[in-house]
């Protein structure tokens, strides 16, 4: 038909929100940053890699974020070839350490501020130390030595005796 617009029906909001505003904008109305909680409790064995991400689900204007490790402050270093921050997206920060070692277990922050308000979330870190691995001819030498026992279960007893 003549003189119809083909676009569609009624009207559309285009890359515009609800509210009017565009989409990825920040809200107009100030308000005290939320995070989203780390894991509790983390194992991590030594020499793995570690990553801690804090998001921002909430909160404006946008929040700073800072790590924390045992009660002081981290700070972020570029050179720092062991412990890295840095701020991901508009609303996220992440804490790395390349190589983890027993020193780096502890009790990690990471807290988010605004004009508003902060939110922190807490998450232990353990370590467990490296294992080395045994060369075959080790491996053959220890077996050799291992004596078979026979465990015998008596309700909640436990007892060994040689086969």
């Amino acid at each position: 038909m003549p003189g119809k617009n083909k676009r569609g029906k009624g009207k559309g909001r285009g890359r515009k929100g609800r509210r009017g505003e565009k989409v990825g904008e920040e809200p107009t109305a100030a308000s005290a940053p939320k995070i989203k909680p780390l894991k509790s409790d983390v194992v991590v064995n030594e020499g793995k890699k570690l990553v801690l991400r804090c998001e921002a689900i909430s909160g404006y204007p946008q929040p700073t974020f800072k790590w924390y490790k045992d009660g002081k402050e981290l700070i972020s270093n570029k050179k720092s070839k062991e412990i890295r921050i840095k701020r991901k997206k508009r609303k996220e920060s992440e804490l790395l350490i390349r190589k983890v070692k027993p020193s780096h277990a502890g009790e990690y922050m990471c807290e988010a501020i605004n004009q508003q308000g902060e939110d922190r979330s807490i998450s232990n870190i353990a370590v467990t130390p490296e294992v080395p691995f045994l060369k075959c001819e080790e491996q053959k030498d220890l077996r050799s030595n291992w004596k078979p026992l026979l465990v015998i279960s008596k309700s909640t007893e436990f007892v060994l005796k040689h086969a």
